[in-house]
């Protein structure tokens, strides 16, 4: 729903290597991504997500840094 928030950390798998995939809920979109496609966070990197309204997520910063 429209203006809710989820701050997310990658820690990387293993603690310092890997991505993390992060999947909007089905139909949704994050950023100027497609629908259902995942915004994929480097490692040691963090976004907060907020909801635009109730199919579409921004992030904070744009890219996870």
């Amino acid at each position: 729903s429209k203006g809710k928030t989820y701050t997310i950390k990658s820690t990387g798998t293993g603690g310092l290597t890997g991505t993390l995939n992060v999947y909007p809920a089905t139909g949704d979109i994050i950023n100027a991504l497609a629908a259902n496609s995942p915004l994929v966070m480097a490692k040691l990197t963090s976004a907060t997500f907020t909801a635009a309204n109730s199919t579409t997520w921004y992030t904070v910063p744009l890219l996870p840094s």
